[in-house]
């Protein structure tokens, strides 16, 4: 059998399928395949004591170049991603030029093959320019390859114009992923409005600048019926909106970032810059709230919203500097450090970032089912390591977890039935 893989002996983990148990798998021709004693595979690998799983999907990263605002490229971002067990980056529109050409998107499909590691799928800008005026040509884009429709942190001030948009992706069944925030709210603030901010001497952005958002947004979505993901939650009253217009019947989905989900804003103590993040970290019980919905099933998944900084854009006042953790060196390991914080089982952590995510957006992966495309994340659960600078593969080195023990790390990933080793950390 050409091009073929064979895992032995791991604890595969698939929730899609409800699956929790000692076996193999199988790849053939860049697709999962059912195992067969009878074959001679081009490679055959001892998994036991490891988990294999579903490679993970992001919905919200940005891989590098061209990217705007931040530093790397799509080759070692992407690597980045790979050896953080990730195997499908959405990226959001706001490149340089913006996703809202189908030249641009088919550049970044041809930057992501060329790149040979973690595949990257594009949101189409919602508006030209991101400029919140007009909508872009969205089934133009949608047809070259893009999955969904963003404004990225590009606010529509104009309501009507939001209606249009919304309008028009219910009509083409275009799935729009909007991180709620009032812009008008928002103003220039820095961080989370509230005591850490005050005693720093930060401008605030207060809760209800996504809250106020989401009931917008939901108000529409009952008027239009347009499927609507909210990327990146950081409050508990935002998630308490969702949860309730799910239970209403809307076509909603929403994640929140694994920083927002790790983290509050105390982080900020100091003015660490690695924590300056849009959206901010708010404080312990929103970040309670967040991993109570992540429990419940009222968020569908968790991102890393890694956004690599250069040292330089950090290495300024807390107001000045660039906001942006890196987070897909470490992705995996957080992942299931959530978990165990908050009593949750492998199978549900792995949920979160592989079958879940690809289902709220109807991607064909996140799953180990015979057929689906050749997607294997290979985690050691047990491997302690320390995220060093110098051992970081992508080229931002801006996270909150730098120089901290970690547990758990990815040692590999089946993508595109390929094998791609990744070498532990020291």
């Amino acid at each position: 059998m050409k091009n073929s893989i064979l895992l032995r002996n791991g604890r595969v983990i698939d929730p899609a399928n409800g699956r929790d148990e000692v076996s193999d798998i199988a790849i053939h021709n860049d697709v999962i395949a059912t195992p067969d004693e009878q074959t001679n595979y081009d490679l055959e690998l001892d998994m036991r004591g490891k988990i294999l799983c579903p490679g993970l999907v992001d919905l919200w990263a940005r891989p590098g170049s061209p990217s705007i605002g931040h530093c790397g490229d799509i080759v070692s971002e992407t690597t980045a991603a790979a050896h953080g067990g990730i195997t499908t980056v959405c990226m959001p529109p706001d490149t340089t030029p913006t996703l809202d050409q189908t030249a641009t998107v088919e550049l970044i499909r041809g930057l992501s093959r060329k790149a040979g590691t973690s595949r990257v799928r594009a949101y189409a800008a919602l508006t030209r320019g991101l400029e919140g005026k007009h909508l872009s040509e969205l089934q133009t884009l949608m047809e070259v390859g893009c999955i969904g429709a963003s404004q990225a942190e590009e606010p529509i001030n104009d309501t009507r114009v939001l209606r249009r948009a919304m309008e028009y992706s219910a009509n083409y069944a275009i799935p729009l992923v909007l991180q709620p925030c009032n812009d008008w709210l928002r103003a220039d603030g820095c961080a989370h409005e509230g005591p850490v901010a005050q005693r720093l001497g930060l401008n605030g952005i207060p809760a209800s600048a996504e809250t106020v958002a989401i009931a917008q947004i939901i108000e529409l979505a009952i008027h239009t019926g347009a499927r609507v993901h909210f990327s990146r939650l950081s409050t508990a009253r935002g998630a308490m909106l969702v949860k309730q217009a799910k239970a209403d019947g809307l076509a909603i989905s929403a994640d929140a970032s694994i920083n927002n989900l790790l983290l509050a804003d105390t982080a900020l103590t100091g003015y660490n810059n690695h924590c300056k993040l849009m959206p901010p970290l708010r404080n312990s019980a929103d970040r309670d709230g967040l991993q109570a919905a992540l429990l419940d099933g009222t968020l569908d998944g968790i991102c890393s919203d890694h956004r690599p900084v250069s040292a330089d854009a950090k290495a300024v006042p807390f107001d000045s500097a660039n906001v942006g953790a890196s987070s897909f060196d470490s992705f995996i390991s957080q992942v299931l450090s959530l978990g165990n914080q908050i009593g949750a089982s492998k199978t549900e952590c792995i949920s979160w970032v592989s079958s879940r995510p690809a289902q709220a957006l109807g991607l064909p992966y996140g799953t180990l089912s015979v057929g689906a495309p050749a997607d294997v994340c290979v985690v050691e659960p047990d491997t302690k390591w320390v995220l060093q600078t110098d051992t970081m593969h992508s080229k931002g080195k801006n996270s909150p977890w730098l120089n901290t023990e970690l547990k758990s790390v990815c040692t590999g990933v089946v993508l595109r039935g390929k094998w791609i080793e990744a070498p532990i950390r020291p």
